[in-house]
């Protein structure tokens, strides 16, 4: 699998030189990338091959769906993340509220 940069791809737009072929493969290594590692250069790849004007229509479309659904999952593995983290503070304290209920009783049945 091929790595590109971002420079690379720009230069192989400027300098017309990006065919099917290369364009396909780095989409391929792109995505590839970003599902195994959550490469934020690949992203910015895409996002740029989003915008430019060499790359046809319905690649345009397939990357916007892409991203769309790489975008949705960042946003809720981020609220699943968050909603853990909240559960977890609960928990917490939660417990330090029956530690010092017990702890209550406790002085209470002592001198009861």
């Amino acid at each position: 699998m091929d790595s590109y940069s971002l420079e690379e791809v720009k230069m192989l737009i400027e300098k017309n030189m990006l065919t099917s072929d290369i364009l396909k493969n780095i989409l391929t290594s792109c995505t590839r990338r970003i599902e195994l590692y959550d490469n934020s250069d690949s992203l910015d790849i895409l996002k740029y091959l989003k915008d430019s004007s060499c790359v046809p229509e319905e690649t345009k479309e397939e990357l916007s769906k892409f991203l769309a659904d790489y975008n949705n999952s960042k946003v809720e593995e981020d609220t699943s993340q968050e909603i853990k983290e909240k559960i977890s503070s609960w928990k917490i304290v939660l417990l330090y509220s029956i530690v010092i209920t017990l702890i209550v009783v406790g002085i209470v049945l002592y001198f009861i």
